[in-house]
């Protein structure tokens, strides 16, 4: 309880201050942190992101073996294909997890993140396809958000070669992309999925083409989390309005718009999406060093009533 006090508190001090900047791990500032508004699930940092999304299938005698797969192939490609092996077993949607990459868009407008001469890149996935509640089991799901200098230079453009055929990720491209420091980090906690009115989406359970609106749930900074994970407030404010219905808990908010349907003159089913937009939200603070001063100012409060006593 008073971990959630003190946060609440830490957040009050930095919204009424709005000039104060935002001071982040890994060089990250927020210089014109923006007005919560959680009715909207807007936290004081918000940001637009780039990305692209594609299915994976796990190899059932090989969990460690994964492969890039359309829409299109699922019921009519077999795992020994994919492989190398004897099966000649299909996967259907059930089996697919949806995997995703991409950047933070940085700047210095109302809670935008920037970093100077960095970048932040986004890498999440594990979610696992559930036709039967027309969304994903989250269950070993992950959101990861690196920071590194730009000498790294990742290109989101390049990560596939052919957005058509789902030619494995580029290697060098993905060593860019989870090359530098693990920022945030956490899992999808809650996840909203919806269909676009597609009738691409009839054929490919509603999977074609949609949106979704997710809660991270980010984990206190330990070895192996993401080294600012301790700056996410941990109040209710991030609790996003009633869409979630959540109590109090670290959060992050992501809304992700994405299509596979190429939209040309045969609107064929691509294996990477295109046309994607998305967003992402939290509540920071320039935590520990917001609370120790916090922290200071109400131990001297409580000299001074200790000495006027």
């Amino acid at each position: 309880m008073l971990k959630k006090t003190l946060s609440a508190l830490a957040l009050v001090t930095a919204f009424s201050a709005v000039a104060e900047p935002i001071l982040l791990p890994g060089g990250v500032v927020v210089n014109n942190p923006a007005v919560p508004d959680n009715s909207n699930g807007l936290g004081n940092v918000n940001s637009s992101l780039e990305f692209i999304q594609w299915f994976e299938v796990t190899n059932p005698d090989d969990a460690s073996q994964s492969a890039i797969v359309g829409l299109d192939q699922v019921n009519s490609t077999t795992y020994g294909s994919l492989f190398g092996t004897s099966s000649t077993a299909t996967f259907g949607f059930d089996d697919l997890s949806l995997f995703g990459a991409g950047e933070l868009t940085l700047g210095n407008g109302s809670g935008d993140l920037n970093c100077g001469s960095c970048e932040l890149t986004l890498s999440f996935g594990g979610l696992g396809v559930d036709t039967a509640n027309g969304g994903f089991n989250l269950d070993g799901s992950f959101v990861n958000i690196y920071v590194s200098d730009l000498a790294s230079d990742f290109d989101l453009s390049a990560l596939f070669a052919n957005k058509d055929n789902g030619a494995a990720a580029d290697a060098t491209q993905m060593a860019n992309l989870m090359g530098g420091s693990l920022w945030l980090s956490g899992t999808f906690d809650q996840l909203v999925y919806n269909a676009d009115n597609n009738p691409y989406n009839v054929t490919y359970s509603g999977l074609a083409a949609g949106s979704l609106v997710a809660a991270v749930q980010v984990e206190p900074t330990t070895a192996g989390t993401g080294i600012a994970n301790d700056n996410v407030v941990n109040d209710s404010l991030t609790s996003f309005g009633d869409f979630f219905n959540f109590d109090s808990f670290d959060a992050l908010a992501f809304s992700l718009s994405s299509s596979f349907v190429d939209g040309g003159a045969t609107n064929q089913i691509n294996t990477i999406s295109r046309q994607n937009s998305g967003d992402f939200s939290a509540n920071m603070v320039s935590a520990p060093g917001s609370l120790a001063i916090l922290g200071a100012g109400l131990l001297a409060l409580a000299r001074i009533r200790r000495s006027k006593k």
